[in-house]
């Protein structure tokens, strides 16, 4: 399952402060989870917000990092087009990321 997230740029301290929170705790840490933040504009969204995307298998880990993300006033979950035009866009980069890295090791 893949969670895209869409955060108003006046709460970025608050979701900073719960994307470290805890890093070492199984299940309920984004640290260890694992997760993207990107500027909203650089994914051909409204500019001055940012974009959090995570994927978690198991629902009750999930169920754990979205109760975490409450503590963002602005949290609003994208759904539909922009979601998918997002996680396309992350798959993408992380596509030719991964193509990039691995012609410099050739």
């Amino acid at each position: 399952m893949q969670f895209v997230y869409l955060i108003e740029g006046k709460d970025k301290k608050v979701l900073d402060a719960v994307l470290v929170a805890d890093p070492y705790e199984k299940g309920s840490s984004f640290v260890t989870a694992g997760y993207t933040l990107k500027d909203s504009a650089a994914l051909g969204l409204t500019a001055g917000n940012y974009v959090l995307s995570f994927k978690s298998e198991v629902e009750a880990h999930a169920d754990k990092l979205k109760e975490r993300l409450k503590e963002v006033a602005s949290l609003k979950e994208l759904h539909g087009d922009d979601k998918q035009n997002v996680v396309k866009q992350l798959d993408d980069e992380e596509a030719s990321a991964g193509a990039g890295f691995g012609s410099i090791f050739g």
